[in-house]
């Protein structure tokens, strides 16, 4: 007998795959990079402190990748609904 299953993985949504978390994931990164940058200043200027730099140099390079990585898929997907919608719309020509 063949069972059938309740959720298919046609119903399941990518949840993690949608704009508002790659919108979110630039606003932390972007958070994350203040306080990184702020971090290195402190390590910079501060007395024995300098030793200890590379721990917010480190958190800058990681968020720099998230944002970039998250700011290039949303602008990628925001070129592709423009050129979609262009290509609805025709040539611009009305007969």
């Amino acid at each position: 007998m063949k069972s059938k299953a309740l959720i298919t993985e046609e119903d399941v949504s990518a949840w993690h795959d949608t704009n508002g978390v790659y919108i979110a994931a630039v606003i932390f990164s972007l958070a994350v990079l203040l306080f990184s940058v702020a971090g290195i200043v402190v390590a910079k200027t501060g007395p024995g402190f300098g030793p200890y730099a590379w721990v917010p140099e480190l958190l800058a390079v990681m968020s720099l990748v998230v944002l970039v990585s998250s700011a290039t898929r949303l602008v990628r997907r925001a070129v592709a609904v423009v050129r979609e919608r262009r290509s609805r719309r025709g040539n611009g020509i009305p007969l």
